[in-house]
């Protein structure tokens, strides 16, 4: 199967990582408008079962990416200006790691 990725983005990179594992013959092709090693300053929040899904997918990307985890009580929310409700778990682009 010959699939494209548009955007390097977390969902991207984690398709392609994927459909890699399920068959390596598939050829997958990430494009990605941004040049290596821009930046945006953003994360990404996985709830439990989010993690539990990775784990059960990939378990050695679901564990780089952890690895990588910023955790605490102390995340805000931008929309509003106030402390989150509960914790915040978040991962850089750790995905491009587990590349």
């Amino acid at each position: 199967m010959r699939v494209a990725c548009l955007g390097g983005g977390p969902a991207g990179l984690y398709l392609a990582i994927s459909l890699k594992l399920r068959d390596p013959r598939h050829e997958v092709e990430v494009f990605e408008r941004n040049r290596a090693g821009d930046t945006f300053g953003w994360g990404v929040v996985f709830s439990d079962q989010t993690l539990d899904n990775l784990r059960r997918n990939d378990p050695v990307s679901a564990e780089t990416i952890v690895a990588d985890f910023t955790t605490g009580d102390d995340s805000w929310s931008a929309a509003k200006a106030r402390p989150s409700a509960r914790p915040a778990t978040v991962s850089s682009a750790s995905a491009a790691s587990a590349c």
